[in-house]
């Protein structure tokens, strides 16, 4: 026993030191995400400069566009300092998990290592690449971060924890997403927002067209397919998520800018023409934000919003951290499941003397916290980040309540996070033809094949 008993020690001891990694690496992707999402505006305005060149295009067409580039790159030289700064902290504690790890998390922490010895390339790589590369590169360095954080379990055995890992996982995962969506809506508006002042004629303007912009940064399918990755991401997080969390998470993603983000990203996506967010084309109505600031206001917009996102995850990176201290200093009781035959731990108020076994409570039926059917998490998901009364209870309660509704997560009439389609403001167009012509769908358990958003026809 006391051999098992030193093991079982050792065990949570690496799992605690895993977690301080996964907290400091949660870290890290905030900054890269910053990083990305900036250098993608960077290299808009790098393409508007280097049309404009090409154009031969005057001094009141070029001198406007070199002062945001200079004032874009001393944005993201910044971010690369605090980069730096936390990928030094993520690299001096993965290189001290060694030989008595798991095999598995040595090799991630490994490859995290390499992917941050590899950001200086990285950067310089992707200098004259426009936003969809810049994009695509960082998400995929990023990733790694996101694997290793899924291994934090690894070797524990404990239910509770490894909950807690898969919903903080999943909101990670869900936060990029949206920080995605805030890089390559930036570059599109600034590509398609930042006109020149000449006259066409003896100083040939800017010609970057809407749907050059779109492509620059990915293409429209990206944009939605990221959407979609979004909301599966959200719907897992509610999955392994505490009821606290759930409701936390509702709570704190919301308000005006979470709203005016909403209406930016579906306007951009109506017609395949993301001018349509700040003026008027033909009969389309417009957003009608101020051309001279759309960019900059959608970035502060969104980055509230990923901000608010982080607050959660920061949250629950808390709560893994707590809990894998709390098992390695033995503060917890084992009960034992006759049932099952397998050990259980559970939270004790106090340190007990080595381990004391009790027999787990009896469990009779499908106990969830007294939730019918499935949480109100996912209707409200479906309620496009607005914390509207009615909406909010509408879905939840007389779905929840009366009806017993098991299938709430598919949007009825909104949905949460994923732009809405904002037919009624288009001119009243099926959501068949948006995003091209495909039929929206809501994502499923991230095998994307079309937009998330999800109005009824």
């Amino acid at each position: 026993m006391a051999e098992d008993a030193i093991s079982t020690s050792d065990a949570y001891g690496r799992t605690a030191q895993v977690a301080l990694l996964g907290e400091q690496a949660t870290v890290l992707a905030q900054a890269m995400e910053n990083e990305r999402d900036l250098y993608a505006g960077f290299a808009a305005y790098g393409i508007l400069a280097a049309d404009a060149l090409a154009n031969r295009a005057a001094p009141s067409v070029t001198k406007p566009i070199s002062t945001a580039e200079a004032t874009s790159n001393a944005n993201l030289m910044a971010a690369e300092k605090a980069t730096n700064a936390e990928g030094q902290r993520v690299e001096t504690l993965a290189a001290a998990i060694g030989p008595a790890f798991p095999a598995g998390i040595q090799t991630k922490a490994q490859s995290v290592i390499t992917m941050i010895e590899s950001i200086p390339g990285l950067r310089s790589a992707l200098v004259g690449d426009p936003a969809a590369q810049v994009i695509a590169t960082y998400s995929s360095s990023i990733g790694d971060l996101f694997v290793l954080n899924d291994e934090i379990t690894s070797g524990s055995g404990d239910a509770s924890l490894s909950d807690e890992v898969r919903a903080l996982g999943a909101l990670s995962r869900a936060k990029d997403q949206a920080s995605q969506q805030r890089a390559f809506v930036y570059s599109t508006l600034i590509e398609t927002s930042v006109n020149d002042t000449g006259d066409g004629k003896r100083a040939p303007s800017n010609d970057v067209k809407s749907s050059q912009a779109l492509q620059d940064a990915g293409g429209l399918g990206v944009l939605t397919t990221s959407q979609g990755l979004e909301f599966a991401d959200l719907t897992d997080f509610n999955g392994a998520a505490t009821t606290e969390q759930s409701n936390a998470y509702l709570a704190t993603v919301a308000g005006a800018q979470a709203n005016d983000a909403q209406l930016i990203e579906g306007f951009l996506s109506l017609p395949n023409d993301p001018r349509l967010v700040f003026e008027r084309i033909g009969n389309q109505t417009s957003l009608g934000d101020p051309q001279a600031t759309v960019a900059a206001t959608w970035y502060s917009d969104e980055t509230a919003v990923v901000s608010q996102m982080r607050s959660i995850e920061s949250q629950v990176m808390t709560a893994i951290v707590t809990r894998s201290q709390a098992l390695e200093h033995g503060d917890g009781l084992v009960c034992v499941d006759a049932s099952r035959d397998v050990h259980r731990e559970r939270l004790a108020g106090e340190l007990v003397n080595d381990v004391e076994q009790f027999h787990c409570p009896t469990v009779v039926g499908d106990v969830d916290d007294g939730k019918i059917g499935e949480d109100t998490f996912h209707a409200a998901l479906t309620s496009q980040r607005q914390r509207a009364m009615l909406d909010d209870l509408r879905a939840p309660v007389l779905g929840g309540v009366l009806h017993h509704h098991e299938d709430l997560l598919h949007a009825v009439h909104q949905v949460h996070r994923p732009a809405h389609t904002l037919d009624h403001l288009a001119g009243d167009r099926p959501v068949g033809q948006v995003a091209g012509g495909r039929h929206l769908h809501g994502a499923q358990h991230r095998d994307v094949e079309v937009s998330a958003a999800d109005d009824p026809e």
